[in-house]
């Protein structure tokens, strides 16, 4: 197995140990207990679909299930898409546990995330879902993410903007002066 490493957080496709470090991740969004029941059908989701990735172009499509981990502790939860044929990649979901949310560890995730997929010659877009108006997204996702697709409103949630990048657009703005501390961001993917 591998993982993603960056300068404080890693990435490791998601264990069944790891669950009940991130259930509370969900706490406050959730409308039933997190109970045996649940976490066992989650990661046999997560689990099926991790198991087809082979960290190589040749993995077939399918949704990657990650761990977030900061100094050896799980906090989060991240997936995606990736379809290495027609070269297309969707964020889907990522939540931190509460006390780990304020720790500008989303832009180095969101780094991290976007150098792991465009380090595959084959990945030529990547998309996304962004709440409107959250704090949290933005800096570096608005500021990447520009082109706005369509919005779509939620009764609940509020307003959601799809929008995506090409690799040009990634590599313009990775490449820029402003952007030089991010550009320089650790970037491995090492044996576990």
């Amino acid at each position: 197995m591998k993982k993603i490493c960056g300068n404080n957080i890693e990435l490791k496709l998601l264990e069944r140990i790891d669950l009940d470090s991130i259930a509370s991740a969900w706490d406050e969004f959730r409308y039933v207990p997190f109970d045996s029941y649940s976490k066992d059908l989650f990661f046999w989701k997560c689990n099926k679909t991790n198991e087809v990735f082979d960290w190589s172009s040749n993995s077939i499509p399918t949704t990657i299930h990650f761990c977030i981990f900061y100094e050896n502790n799980a906090i989060g939860y991240t997936s995606f898409y990736i379809d290495f044929e027609t070269g297309f990649v969707n964020f889907k979901f990522t939540i931190f546990k509460p006390e780990y949310r304020e720790l500008n560890l989303y832009s180095e995730l969101n780094i991290l995330r976007h150098k792991f997929v465009y380090s595959f010659p084959e990945i030529n877009k990547t998309t996304i879902r962004l709440l409107k108006n959250n704090p949290r997204q933005e800096g570096t996702l608005q500021s990447l993410y520009t082109v706005i697709d369509k919005e779509e409103l939620n009764n609940i949630k509020g307003t959601f903007i799809h929008s995506h990048i090409t690799r040009d657009i990634w590599e313009a703005w990775i490449n820029d002066e402003n952007q030089l501390s991010k550009l320089n961001q650790r970037f491995e993917v090492n044996e576990v």
